[in-house]
Order: structure tokens, then sequence, then C-alpha cells
């Protein structure tokens, strides 16, 4: 059954006493949790995209010096202790990776909750793996997701996964 356009009228129309709770209830969301009414401001979407920009930039520093200093001030939680192990893999194993990052768009930025963002990129690198057994060279394109969870005041990926790759 179709809504009569003077239901959707009386729905909009609220009672005047009922207006006054209704901006009550929004005043006391804003004031308990002001944090999930500003989570998608500029400076946020700019922070979580430049701390991808900062993973993206390290990743090639880490595998070429062995220098695990700085993971932390971007990196957390598994996703920290992931890179931790694949640089001690590589440097056991005396591999090196020679990473540039070709191109780098963001798709898209989303807060599901105060203190998350989700980014997904689109990402050319072109890279070259060098080992005692394996000297692989090429270029991939990928769709990755990146995980980020603000803490402190300061946002850290949490987890990067590839969505898409091709070669």
């Amino acid at each position: 059954m179709k809504p009569r356009s003077s239901d959707m009228l009386q729905l909009a129309i609220l009672p005047a006493g009922s207006w006054r709770v209704l901006a009550a209830w929004l005043v006391l969301i804003i004031c308990i949790n002001p944090a999930s009414v500003f989570a998608q401001t500029d400076a946020d979407v700019a922070a979580v995209i430049a701390v991808v920009g900062r993973n993206n930039a390290e990743f090639d520093r880490a595998f070429q010096t062995w220098d695990m200093s700085g993971l932390d001030q971007y990196l957390t939680g598994d996703q920290l202790q992931r890179r931790i192990e694949e640089v001690t893999r590589a440097r056991q194993a005396g591999g090196r990776v020679y990473a540039v990052l070709e191109d780098f768009e963001v798709l898209s930025v989303e807060f599901p909750s105060p203190d998350v963002a989700i980014v997904e990129t689109s990402e050319i690198w072109w890279a070259n793996r060098l080992s005692a057994t394996v000297d692989s060279t090429g270029r991939s394109q990928s769709t990755q997701r990146y995980e980020l969870w603000r803490i402190n005041g300061r946002w850290y990926i949490a987890a990067n996964d590839i969505l898409t790759i091709s070669e």
C-alpha cells in the first residue's frame, strides 16, 4: 500500500514538545561522545592518508637498511609484528627488496567508528627482490585496504590487506 502524502506530512511534523526532546538527545549525544560527531573532519582524512603515505615511503627503507626502529611510529598490533617478521626473515635469508611506488591513488576513506578508519588505495609498485636464490623484478598494480586505529590521538595502521593484484 502506497503511503498518502498526508501520511508523510503527518510523520514530518512533530508536536512542539517532541522537537525539544529530540534537541535534548542530540545535545546529550554530542556532549557524551563528541568524537563520533567530528570523526570525519578534513584533518582526520588528511592524517590517515599521511600515515598510509608514510608506510609506503618507509617500506623500501626497512628492507634495504634492516632498520626497524621507526616502524612503531605508524604501525601497531599485528601489522607491526608482521612487518618486523617480514624484514627479519629477509635479513636472515640475505635478501633485499628494492621497491618504488610509481602511482598512488586514494579510492576511499571511511570512518566506521570515531577511532577507526578504512582507506582503500590503488597502487602501482616496481620492485626488485634479491636473495641467494631469487632475483625477480616486476611491476604490480594492486588495490589495498588499510585499517587504521587512533591511539592516544595518533593514527596507526593496524591491518593492510591486498584486495586485488595484477602483474
